[in-house]
């Protein structure tokens, strides 16, 4: 595991940016990436819509906040999109 954070997108004495790397037992390795001090409409708040606070962008779909990639197919959230190689392609 490989690690490391920042405090220097906002100055404030707690993290506001980070990322890790880790290899799992099975030899996959998986990244991490994080800020709260990006504005983006990729946070989970506005991706859901649970927080009325967060008020849905106009001309915006629904986007996803994270993104899961594996060998055989990826998965998004929090719409559950899943994607994959044809048949052509793993020829």
């Amino acid at each position: 595991v490989f690690a490391s954070t920042s405090t220097s997108g906002r100055g404030f004495d707690v993290e506001d940016t980070g990322a890790a790397t880790v290899t799992l037992s099975g030899g996959a390795v998986g990244t991490f990436l994080f800020s709260d001090a990006s504005p983006s409409p990729w946070s989970y708040e506005f991706t859901t819509g649970e927080n009325r606070k967060y008020p849905k962008l106009p001309g915006v779909d629904a986007t996803d906040c994270y993104h899961f990639m594996g060998t055989k197919q990826s998965i998004a959230f929090p719409s559950l999109r899943r994607f994959k190689y044809g048949q052509e392609v793993r020829e």
